[in-house]
């Protein structure tokens, strides 16, 4: 029985003087200035961190990379894109004769 009571009186409303009525309203201001300046001041450090970091970035400090200064010319295979060009019209020249022929189709239900 004296755990039941013990609960009841720990969930009870009870303000600073102990006496049962509302929540001491000063206390809840305290908690969310708490939880706002937490917020606050973790914004300004990941906005101070994410500054210095791209300085250092942009810098070329952090993520070095070496210039490669060999010059690579790729050359077009000459015959294989007339290969591939003639492939392509005879292409476009079968579309437009299906085009230009009508295709009877037999309706299969009948």
């Amino acid at each position: 029985m004296t755990t039941k009571n013990n609960i009841k009186k720990f969930f009870k409303k009870r303000n600073k003087d102990g006496e049962r009525g509302e929540y001491n309203i000063s206390s809840a201001k305290q908690i969310w200035k708490i939880i706002f300046m937490t917020f606050v001041l973790l914004n300004i450090t990941i906005a101070i961190l994410s500054g210095y970091l791209f300085f250092r970035i942009n810098n070329g400090e952090i993520f070095k990379t070496e210039l490669d200064m060999s010059i690579v010319i790729d050359t077009i295979d000459r015959t294989f894109l007339r290969d591939t060009l003639s492939l392509f019209e005879e292409k476009a020249f079968r579309l437009e004769e299906l085009e230009k022929s009508n295709i009877i189709i037999t309706d299969p239900s009948l």
